[in-house]
């Protein structure tokens, strides 16, 4: 039986070549989708809001950033006053520059 099926799966291919595979068949088409109506603003787990919650998490983001900058400048002051001198500025071309960084 299988040998007849394996003949009958190699007719009409020329010889040396092998056996062309069936043909896979159609598809049907998936049926559409039914989309929900949205009732109101989309809610968190705990039915919150999410425009409520996400305000004020972006608020508070933002505010920490601003809060890190300033430190930033604060603590790393001399550092970038002594990368715009050169090598050797000196007291007087020091003081300048700060005086400028501060009033900035």
């Amino acid at each position: 039986m299988i040998l007849a099926l394996h003949e009958r799966a190699l007719e009409g291919c020329a010889p040396g070549l092998p056996a062309r595979a069936a043909p896979a068949p159609a598809r049907r088409a998936r049926p559409a989708r039914r989309v929900a109506a949205r009732r109101g603003p989309p809610r968190d787990a705990m039915g919150r809001n999410l425009l409520e919650v996400l305000i004020p998490a972006r608020f508070m983001l933002t505010m920490g950033h601003l809060v890190s900058l300033l430190m930033m400048i604060v603590y790393t002051k001399k550092e970038n006053i002594l990368a715009g001198l050169p090598r050797d500025p000196g007291k007087a071309r020091y003081d300048d520059a700060k005086a400028e960084f501060e009033a900035a």
